[in-house]
């Protein structure tokens, strides 16, 4: 080979060299990177990455240096969205702020903030400027809307104070706060823009600013002089509301048991709590408590609390819907008295006589503190001809409440016949009650368990590698969006799902989601036994204590998930219900149900004993049946806690937080 043709091999040799080295690079990993955050940086799939350093099958370590494939690197990282003021508002996330929070505050929905903004399929992110329709800020002037229905705006003057300006306009100082949260950590300051009632105006003088185009208003000095007659002083209104301070680690659910409040009503009042934050030290508004009810035991636990002897002398006339099926369980009763059967139960009326049961103790348990309690009893036999049939009695009857019936269609075509009867459905979770706000289902939704474990990332995992798994279907996607919208925005928080099509979960595929150096949430909205199983299997065989695992109350019904398997994982799961063996309440309920029924009770007959204990001195006490009322309490088995929703239905919020140590599951919140 001439020297002229070893040359030239040489050169290309190097060029070659240069180009590999020019499209070849390696990436440091920094600590909370993932696989997942890593191949979207480089536009390369994890499996490239992955063929390109086998290590990795062993999982991502921080300081770790990886090869970058070359063919990818072409691929940057994404740019920054260009700021067009010309057609957009723009909004600059502050921290403690979520979604929901946000599209509640700009009456947007979060589909069309998706829309602007795709990037929220991540996670909100402090600093993260996102883009609004035109004209959404430009509603307010500060932070001070420039229309508010029913109110006139009040230039404050030099020496006025809350005091002399709620005086003169006769209006409690509690509703001044509520119209305008900003005075409760600003104070009046002279020359600041205040929302008065525009009732108000007959107190008062107004001048129309041409300028600004708003009212400006002065108040007149009725001060007296010596030669006007001295009126008589007229009652100082009483306030439907109170300023109070928060105290040191409250958080929502404190707030609503200890002033009664829902939280629609807590956040309207205060709009800064939306996102689920409680900052110690501060002012807020809530309902001023009634004289009547302020010691109504709706708002504590209800067994052995002195506030009971209120039902004494009281009556109350309840109707129970269930699927007895009397006249099979006649039959069995009757061959069982022939000898030709053991004592038995129909079989499809198990659980309504096992709520009942429980609902009967309750009614003994009140009957001892002087209820007068009247019952109807209906078979429904979960037939929806049946119940049309048992409405018209129950119309003619006029019962205070009815309870029952157990399955959902069945409850909502009884509502439908029963439109002004109040109605509670006490173990179905699938109630469609929006166009019924009377049919009540006792039973917390799966939307609410999906809340429950939010408020567990905004408290304990603000930092965290979020994982959502799933199945790649279009419902889990919604769950999962829902649930971002509770998220409180994070400056380093990460969000990805880890998704099962047809191929089970392997370790491998767990790992390469998990970040390097930070903690690992995986969360699970589905309910897919299958789904649940393979993923359980395959994070209990990495043994890597780091990584938490949030489940629903599904999980539980999961009968091919082992216990050992459960409780290699660090594992939180949302539920409806908890029992508390070492509490007297739930130990004396034990002792007189099987005193009663000679029997352990079974688990609907705890359902069956909160249930009549919530809802019988709920009807009892509250005759108007004002929602605000409802309150709650902490049963043996469950948490009843009301909050009206935005279609004016009662939503039950009570929700627990447990958490798997050493086979038992103990209580979080």
């Amino acid at each position: 080979m001439g020297i002229n043709m070893r040359k030239w091999i040489l050169l290309l040799l190097i060029f070659i060299g240069g180009v590999i080295n020019a499209q070849e690079r390696t990436h440091h990993v920094e600590k909370g990177e993932t696989l997942y955050s890593i191949s979207r940086t480089y536009g390369v799939t994890i499996e490239r990455l992955i063929e390109s350093n086998p290590f990795l099958s062993e999982g991502l370590k921080e300081g770790q240096d990886l090869v970058i494939p070359a063919s990818d690197v072409s691929r940057t990282r994404p740019s920054l969205p260009t700021i067009d003021t010309t057609r957009f508002d723009y909004h600059t996330v502050q921290a403690g702020e979520t979604i929901y929070s946000l599209t509640r505050e700009w009456g947007i929905t979060y589909e069309r903030l998706l829309e602007l903004n795709p990037e929220l399929s991540e996670g909100l992110k402090v600093n993260q400027k996102l883009k609004l329709p035109k004209g959404t800020l430009d509603e307010t002037v500060g932070d001070v809307p420039a229309v508010k229905e029913g109110f006139i705006q009040h230039n404050v003057r030099r020496g006025e104070t809350v005091y002399s300006l709620t005086k003169s306009i006769h209006w409690p100082a509690a509703e001044l706060y509520e119209a305008n949260p900003n005075l409760l950590e600003e104070g009046l300051k002279a020359g600041t823009m205040v929302w008065i009632p525009d009732n108000a105006v007959s107190r008062l003088y107004t001048k129309r600013d041409s300028l600004l185009g708003i009212e400006q208003v002065a108040i007149v000095d009725t001060t007296p002089n010596d030669s006007t007659e001295v009126e008589e002083e007229e009652d100082e209104p009483v306030s439907k509301y109170m300023v109070v301070r928060t105290g040191r680690d409250e958080d929502l659910t404190d707030l609503m048991e200890k002033y009664n409040v829902t939280f629609d009503e807590l956040t309207r009042l205060n709009p800064e709590l939306v996102g689920g934050t409680v900052q110690p030290n501060r002012n807020i508004i809530v309902p001023r408590p009634k004289a009547d009810t302020a010691s109504s035991p709706l708002l504590e636990s209800l067994e052995g609390l002195d506030g009971m002897q209120l039902l004494s002398g009281q009556k109350i006339h309840i109707a129970v819907a269930l699927p007895l099926y009397l006249e099979e369980n006649d039959s069995l009763a009757m061959r069982y008295n022939m000898g030709e059967a053991l004592p038995q139960v129909y079989s499809r009326s198990r659980f309504a006589f096992d709520f009942y049961s429980g609902l009967k103790l309750a009614i003994d348990t009140l009957l001892g503190y002087g209820l007068d309690v009247e019952i109807d009893i209906y078979d429904t036999r979960n037939d929806q001809v049946r119940v049309r049939e048992i409405a018209r009695e129950i119309r003619e009857n006029k019962p205070d409440v009815v309870i029952g019936p157990l399955y959902s269609q069945n409850a909502e075509t009884l509502a439908r016949e029963l439109e002004d009867t109040w109605i509670v459905s006490p173990l179905s979770r699938t109630i469609n009650n929006s166009n019924t706000p009377k049919l009540v289902q006792a039973v917390t939704p799966m939307r609410e368990e999906h809340l429950a474990l939010a408020k567990w990332v905004n408290d304990s995992a603000k930092d965290a590698n979020i994982i959502f798994v799933r199945r790649i279907n279009d419902a889990e996607k919604v769950n999962i969006q829902h649930f971002m919208q509770y998220l409180e925005a994070s400056e380093t928080r990460t969000l990805s799902t880890l998704e099962m099509g047809e191929d089970l979960f392997s370790r491998s595929m767990v790992r390469n989601k998990m970040a390097a150096g930070r903690r690992d949430v995986f969360v699970i909205l589905d309910s897919d036994p299958v789904l649940l199983t393979s993923f359980i299997n395959s994070i209990a065989s990495l043994n890597d204590s780091s990584a938490t695992v949030l489940c629903t109350s599904r999980l539980l019904g999961n009968k091919t998930i082992e216990i050992e398997k459960l409780n290699k994982v660090d594992l939180y799961i949302s539920d409806v219900e908890y029992v508390d063996y070492s509490s007297p309440n739930t130990n004396s309920f034990i002792a007189r149900y099987r005193e009663d029924m000679g029997t352990e009770p079974p688990r609907f007959a705890y359902h069956g004993y909160d249930v009549g204990m919530y809802f019988l001195p709920l009807f009892t006490l509250n005759k108007t049946y004002e929602t605000d009322l409802w309150g709650g309490n902490q049963g043996i088995m469950k948490i009843h806690r009301f909050t009206q929703n935005d279609e004016s239905v009662m939503v039950n919020s009570g929700v627990f937080l447990l958490h798997l140590e050493n086979f038992r599951w103990t209580r979080i919140y």
